[in-house]
């Protein structure tokens, strides 16, 4: 079976507490960058060593930082059986 799902990114979502200082760009930044790709999807993740990251991960799209990812797909029910044979099984 493909691990494609036939998905399309769409806006992501992001809880901020103030626009202007949440464009700001702290000095000097120190980061890893490593993208994850599959088929026309394309997820980045960010590993900072200065500054260092802070805070405890979002609970609830209410609590401040990523809210939500979401994707356009043709078939609901097909991408989300897709999505679900390449998830890690518990050991």
């Amino acid at each position: 079976m493909s691990t494609h799902i036939g998905a399309q990114t769409s806006p992501i979502g992001r809880c901020v507490t103030g626009l202007d200082r949440s464009l700001e760009v702290a000095s000097p930044v120190a980061l890893t960058s490593q993208f994850i790709q599959l088929d026309g999807l394309k997820i980045e993740l960010l590993g900072y060593r200065n500054p260092q990251p802070t805070g405890t991960p979002s609970t609830s799209r209410g609590t401040i930082g990523l809210t939500h990812a979401s994707f356009s797909v043709d078939d609901v029910d097909a991408s989300a059986a897709r999505v679900e044979l390449m998830a890690p099984k518990p050991a």
